[in-house]
């Protein structure tokens, strides 16, 4: 492999563009992000699911203090990643990640997600209804989390 691609600010500015040129390239390509961690990036599903699915990797962002240490070059940077989010089962290796996704699998039925539709519709009606003046990836924001 040749130098990491560098993301700069074309990919702040449109990261979808970019990740469909790197696409383009291959599947795998080692870059530096903006904040100056390098990192792996996939680009295609196929290879993203084989990585999620290995073992050998790790989805636990609580712990990943130690390797932005190892490869990021300026950390003051460094976003600070202790926050409860990233404590969140999406980001949980097994076996606490299988053990969650039992607890509440029964609440993610096609039946129950259904009947959350109506709700889901009025809160980004009113997120999206909020954005006047805004912009559209602030309003945005919020929504994954709004449950109220």
């Amino acid at each position: 492999m040749g130098e990491p691609v560098v993301l700069g600010a074309e990919f702040v500015r449109d990261p979808h563009g970019v990740n469909a040129r790197l696409r383009e390239l291959g599947a795998v390509h080692e870059v530096v992000m903006p904040t100056g961690l390098k990192v792996w990036w996939v680009t295609r599903w196929e290879e993203g699911r084989a990585l999620l699915a290995d073992a050998r990797l790790s989805k636990n962002v609580a712990d990943a203090g130690k390797l932005f240490e190892r490869h990021q070059s300026d950390m003051s940077r460094q976003r600070d990643y202790s926050h409860v989010i990233n404590r969140s089962m999406v980001n949980m290796d097994p076996p606490d990640h299988t053990r969650l996704r039992g607890l509440v699998a029964k609440a993610f039925t096609m039946r129950q997600v259904t009947g959350l539709r109506p709700r889901i519709e009025e809160i980004a009606d009113e997120v999206l209804g909020s954005l006047e003046g805004s912009t559209l990836h602030h309003g945005l924001r919020s929504l994954p989390v709004r449950t109220a």
